[in-house]
């Protein structure tokens, strides 16, 4: 994947806490930091989702026989 060079101004202690868990996950600073935007997008997305409408008993009662049966397979 093609990527494009950034910068940024972080304050020293910032930088300093990155780095040490950018070292903790293994990663190097950039990964760590693509890694933690990724992340960021994606929580982004999360909270703007609806969740789902709940079941109506007749579906719960199917989905708990369809999980016995599932189990006893």
């Amino acid at each position: 994947m093609a990527k494009d060079k950034v910068t940024m101004t972080i304050a020293p202690d910032v930088l300093a806490v990155t780095d040490e868990d950018a070292a903790e996950a293994g990663m190097n600073r950039s990964e760590y930091v693509q890694r933690v935007l990724i992340d960021a997008h994606y929580a982004r997305l999360l909270a703007q989702a609806t969740p789902p409408a709940p079941e109506s008993l007749d579906e719960q009662a199917g989905l708990r026989e369809l999980l016995r049966w599932q189990a006893s397979a």
